[in-house]
């Protein structure tokens, strides 16, 4: 017989056909493996952004829709303009639809994060989920994270990459003891 999801079918035990049992046939939804990785910087400066890399992958062995990426910020961080164009803020929630990925396929998304609001010495965790409507049959990897850190400028000689900030941002100063020893003449 050919049965076709949905369908109700009669079955029946032995070889009494008056004992039997109605059964409906339930589709099976698309096994899918959504995974997500995210990467930043692992220390920032004080009101620069943060460029956040995310990247969304189906190792299948279906196709997987509706897949989306969600980024609640962290209260000291801000959306800042130039991010990908697939991703939304609201409510502090940054979702980035990446649409219907096939076996295989992958999507890469950049949020920018503003830290004009973060505190000196701040520590910075960033996660992000992704989620499809496909059955995701190992949800571990549906989670990662960034971590950032806004350390204290130490004043002396620096190289040039690390250089404080121009005239009017903030900058995070720190204080570190100095000992020095004056020879007596």
């Amino acid at each position: 017989i050919r049965v076709t999801s949905g369908q109700k079918v009669k079955l029946c035990h032995g070889n009494n056909y008056n004992i039997c049992s109605a059964v409906v046939l339930v589709p099976q939804q698309p096994q899918a493996d959504v995974s997500v990785t995210k990467s930043g910087p692992s220390t920032v400066t004080k009101g620069a952004n943060i460029s956040y890399q995310i990247l969304v992958r189906n190792a299948g062995p279906a196709v997987a829709s509706a897949v989306t990426v969600t980024d609640t910020l962290p209260s000291a961080l801000t959306f800042a303009p130039g991010s990908s164009s697939e991703c939304t803020l609201n409510a502090g929630v940054v979702t980035c639809a990446a649409g219907t990925l096939a076996a295989g396929g992958q999507k890469s998304f950049t949020i920018l994060a503003g830290t004009a609001n973060t505190t000196c010495n701040a520590t910075l965790q960033n996660v992000a989920r992704a989620s499809s409507a496909a059955n995701d049959v190992n949800q571990s990897n549906n989670v990662s994270a960034a971590v950032s850190t806004l350390p204290s400028w130490r004043p002396g000689p620096l190289p040039v990459k690390d250089r404080p900030p121009v005239s009017g941002r903030d900058v995070c100063l720190g204080v570190w003891p100095v000992n020095e020893r004056v020879a007596a003449a």
